[in-house]
């Protein structure tokens, strides 16, 4: 049985640090650079596109839209993407600490693309970026600042969140990101998924829903379907801030995967 569900779970393409901790795998497995949060993201599941049908957030509640991928696609040979539109506020460089400035500012003297930094806290991370931001008090977080051809654009974070807080088994796992998106920022302000079919495999099925929350706000939650298990997305917009809750999970988990992101939604 177990043999079955580790050789199961490896058909999936997801990033290393996601299969790891859904299998359990020690956790000074390290995720490679290529696998890291980026700004289009590839998954394993069979879907229809017309799962994307999407009904809009109600007025000044909930702030995400879930939308078709418009124009040339970085991934052509997804058999499904979509576009994640939030409502948040675009910042400006003044408005970061004076280390994020600095630091901006040398990455485009230099011609880099940026540089990542590892915070103890959101709290921490909050206070070198000069930003107020909502997480896990005891998860340890990842910043990055995004220069792109010498544009400061974005500011990531991403994080693993404390199984035992939440009450992660096995088969499952929760990951917490968010963006800060400057004036410089092209486009809609959220990532582009892309779902491949996985060879065999029924159709999928892709399911959104509008999650409210205490204090009057309100998150849209994704899941994705296929016969491995499938995939769980809550984002929430909130001020300057779009944050992005998930779970992959096996088949058979997904409601306790559910469950998990309406969980850290909730203590945002």
């Amino acid at each position: 049985m177990e043999k079955r569900y580790r050789e199961t779970f490896g058909e999936i393409h997801a990033p290393e640090r996601l299969r790891a901790a859904v299998l359990g795998l020690p956790a000074e497995a390290e995720r490679p650079a290529s696998s890291r949060r980026r700004s289009r993201r590839t998954m394993t599941a069979a879907a229809v596109l017309a799962a994307l049908a999407v009904t809009a957030c109600a007025a000044a509640v909930c702030r995400v839209e879930i939308l078709p991928v418009e124009g040339e696609k970085w991934d052509p040979d997804a058999e499904v993407s979509f576009q994640v539109s939030g409502d948040v506020r675009r910042m400006e460089l003044s408005e970061f600490s004076q280390a994020v400035r600095d630091e901006v500012r040398e990455r485009i003297e230099e011609g880099g693309w940026g540089r990542e930094h590892r915070f103890d806290t959101w709290a921490e991370a909050g206070e070198y970026l000069g930003v107020e931001l909502s997480g896990p008090a005891d998860m340890m977080v990842d910043v990055s600042l995004v220069v792109k051809e010498g544009r400061f654009i974005e500011v990531r974070l991403w994080g693993d969140v404390d199984g035992e807080d939440y009450g992660v088994e096995e088969g499952t796992s929760l990951w917490l990101d968010a963006s800060l998106y400057t004036e410089d920022w092209a486009g809609p302000l959220g990532d582009q998924y892309y779902i491949h079919d996985a060879e065999g495999a029924p159709e999928s099925e892709l399911t959104e829903t509008e999650y409210p929350l205490p204090g009057g706000e309100s998150a849209r939650i994704v899941t994705i379907t296929d016969r491995f298990g499938g995939s769980v997305y809550g984002f929430l917009a909130r001020d300057n801030v779009l944050y992005t809750a998930y779970s992959l999970y096996l088949t058979g988990r997904q409601e306790l995967a559910e469950e998990l992101v309406r969980a850290l939604l909730a203590d945002l």
